[in-house]
């Protein structure tokens, strides 16, 4: 058992051209059958979008504010891909990349790396300087049944249900105690979704939370605070690990305009693949 460890993630995607990187990422998808068949991700929750749509009958212009949601924090992190608020408008115009996605409501390709330190409670006691210590209170990671085609409802990924449950048992608490989320973005309609399979919302109902402003910094459940995976960028390999970094600076309170007031709890999920596997943690503040 060690006292002191150091997670890392890093991705490189920028030096290959996007046909190679799409064929990449699709590699987590059934190469015999849905890769085969020429599917790449973006086609795949392009099926899932459009299905939510006529399940639910919600609209694409309020799905889509949460790429402007993304932005508008985005512009405020030094540390994101992009810097820049967008206007709803400006999504709904941008090209369609797989009817019905637009190009401003998918996460960009970049490059980027991340880093945490885990400590032991013994380790983390005899920290100098440090006025706020943080708990991993609680992670978890879950699986789906590998393809869409085989799950009963395209539009629940169940491997983020059973592991929000998970992990909040562990850390004995409740979905309504959380003050801070970061979901996995990667389309403006898996936003949506993951809202409602963590417990935020009814299914279907999840895009009311952006239209209400329950996702802003002052809202009910402040999300993407620092400009999720739509703007603050998506290094596949470090998208988990820097996530969790984003609510690590949010419970120190050192998230400067972008600062939830006061959080106590912060929830992180992270998607492998279209929802076969999901990892949840909760980090809490304890000092």
């Amino acid at each position: 058992v060690y006292d002191c460890v150091l997670v890392t993630g890093v991705e490189k995607m920028t030096d290959a051209v996007t046909s190679d990187v799409t064929s990449a990422l699709v590699m987590a998808e059934d190469q015999e059958y849905v890769a085969f068949a020429g599917f790449s991700f973006v086609a795949l929750n392009a099926l899932v979008y459009r299905y939510y749509m006529k399940k639910y009958g919600a609209r694409q212009e309020d799905i889509a504010l949460f790429a402007v949601h993304d932005h508008k924090y985005a512009a405020n992190n030094p540390l994101a891909q992009h810097q820049r608020p967008i206007t709803l408008d400006e999504v709904l115009r941008s090209p369609i990349v797989a009817d019905p996605i637009h190009l401003l409501e998918s996460a960009p390709i970049g490059d980027g790396s991340a880093a945490l330190v885990l400590c032991s409670e013994e380790k983390a006691a005899k920290l100098e300087n440090r006025d706020v210590l943080l708990e991993l209170a609680g992670s978890a990671v879950s699986t789906d049944v590998f393809s869409i085609h085989d799950r009963e409802d395209p539009t629940t990924i169940t491997a983020t249900v059973k592991a929000v449950r998970k992990a909040l048992g562990m850390a004995s608490l409740e979905i309504k105690d959380v003050d801070l989320l970061e979901v996995h973005d990667a389309f403006t309609v898996l936003g949506v979704i993951h809202l409602e399979d963590l417990g935020f919302a009814k299914k279907g109902e999840g895009w009311r939370l952006l239209k209400e402003g329950q996702l802003e910094k002052d809202g009910d459940i402040p999300t993407n605070t620092m400009g999720g995976l739509k703007a603050r960028g998506h290094p596949v390999g470090a998208t988990g690990i820097y996530q969790v970094y984003d609510i690590v600076v949010q419970l120190r309170g050192e998230a400067g305009p972008n600062q939830v007031p006061n959080p106590e709890v912060g929830l992180a999920q992270n998607v492998g693949g279209v929802g076969g596997t999901v990892a949840v943690s909760v980090i809490k503040r304890v000092r």
